[in-house]
Order: structure tokens, then sequence, then C-alpha cells
């Protein structure tokens, strides 16, 4: 699927995964990643996480003592809307894990932090995940420039 197949004019979900590609400068992800994020700009779309987001790709460098790193992260994160983990978000995510047995207690986070702001699209490199969404989902590894 070519960039053009997908809407980016919207709020446009990054995954936490799609997160530290980014800003990790992973070799297979970080190109398709930028040319989503220079879309999004050009389209006058919003990039949208969560403050689960947050926590998950800081706690490796927090861990690693990687100051530098971190304040990659911050910083790519303060260009951002961070979306916050709310009592109705949780109560949609405990639905989500209910209808769905086998996901995972953050991934239901993710997915109902999504659906329930509004947001028109979710990037994610996690087929598994994507699968489950209720809105498009843009899967990483299908992307072609």
């Amino acid at each position: 699927m070519g960039l053009d197949d997908f809407d980016l004019s919207g709020r446009v979900y990054f995954d936490a995964c799609a997160i530290i590609y980014i800003v990790e400068k992973h070799p297979k992800f970080a190109d398709p990643l930028q040319l989503i994020l220079d879309k999004i700009d050009s389209s006058g779309g919003r990039l949208c996480t969560s403050a689960l987001s947050w926590l998950e790709v800081t706690v490796k460098p927090i861990r690693d003592g990687n100051k530098r790193l971190e304040a990659d992260f911050q910083q790519f994160l303060a260009a951002a809307e961070i979306n916050p983990v709310t009592k109705p978000v949780l109560l949609q995510a405990a639905r989500f894990r209910a209808n769905a047995r086998s996901m995972k207690t953050p991934d239901a986070i993710h997915l109902a932090i999504a659906a329930g702001f509004g947001c028109d699209l979710f990037v994610t490199s996690d087929k598994r995940l994507a699968s489950r969404i209720l809105i498009p989902a843009l899967l990483l590894s299908e992307v072609k420039p």
C-alpha cells in the first residue's frame, strides 16, 4: 500500500512501537515513518499518542541511563498531542479485553485512547493489534513509499 491510500490529514495515533522506531532510527521503519510524519505535517494532520506511550518509550533510556535518548523521546513527544489515560478510557479498555481475552492491557488502553479521542488512523507495526482496532490502521510492514 502506498501512503496515498491513507488520509493523514486528521488525527493520527502513533503506537509506542512507531515512536521508538522513528526516534531510534530503526533501519526498516524509520524512513516510512518519516514519510508518514511529513505527510501528516503537509496535510494539516495532527500526530497523537498517549501518556501510556510516553511511559513505554522512556523506560529503557531511563533504565540504561541514556540521557540523550531520553531527551530525544521527550523532544519528539513534545510535538505530539498526548492523550491521557482516563477512567472512561480504562473502562473501554476493560471492554476490549473482555471481548478479546488474549489482548494485553497496554494494547487495550492504546486502542481505547485512539478510539475515544477521535483519532482517524492508528499507526503500528503490531499485526495482531492492527486487526483489532475500530479505526483504520496503517501497518508499517505494508507501507510502500
